[in-house]
C-alpha cells in the first residue's frame, strides 16, 4: 500500500492558524500565514479574519488594521463578520474612535454582505 501525502489546503491552514492563536503561539500563526503565499495558497476571507482577530487579541491593532486593508486591496469584499471582528478588537483595545470610524465606514458601504454566522 502506497503512503499518501496530505496536501494542505486553505481550510486546513486556516484551522492551524486559528489553533496557534488559541495556543498563544502568535509568531507561529504569523509564520504560517506568511508561508501560505510562499506555498502558492491564496488566503480566503475567513483566513484573513482569523488573523485579524488573533492580532487584535494580542493587542496588535496597527498590524490587524493593515491586514484588514490588505484584504480589501487583495480584492475581497469586506463582509459584516470582517467589520465585526475588527470593530470589536478596537473596542477591546480601548480605541473607540477607530471603532466608530469603521462603523461609519461600514454603514456607508451599502454593499456590505450580511453574514448570519460570524467566525
Amino acid at each position: 500500500m502506497q503512503e499518501k501525502k496530505l496536501e494542505p489546503d486553505i481550510f486546513l491552514c486556516t484551522v492551524l492558524i486559528e489553533g496557534m492563536f488559541i495556543a498563544g503561539k502568535l509568531e507561529v500563526a504569523k509564520e504560517l500565514f506568511s508561508k501560505l503565499f510562499a506555498d502558492g495558497i491564496r488566503p480566503n476571507i475567513r483566513t484573513y479574519t482569523v488573523m485579524i482577530k488573533g492580532l487584535m487579541k494580542e493587542g496588535l491593532s496597527d498590524e490587524a488594521y493593515d491586514l484588514f486593508r490588505k484584504m480589501e486591496d487583495d480584492g475581497f469584499l469586506l463582509d459584516s463578520c470582517s467589520y465585526n471582528v475588527i470593530i470589536q478588537g478596537f473596542l477591546q483595545n480601548q480605541d473607540s474612535s477607530t471603532a466608530i470610524r469603521l462603523i461609519n465606514e461600514m454603514v456607508g458601504k451599502n454593499q456590505i454582505r450580511q453574514q448570519f454566522r460570524c467566525y
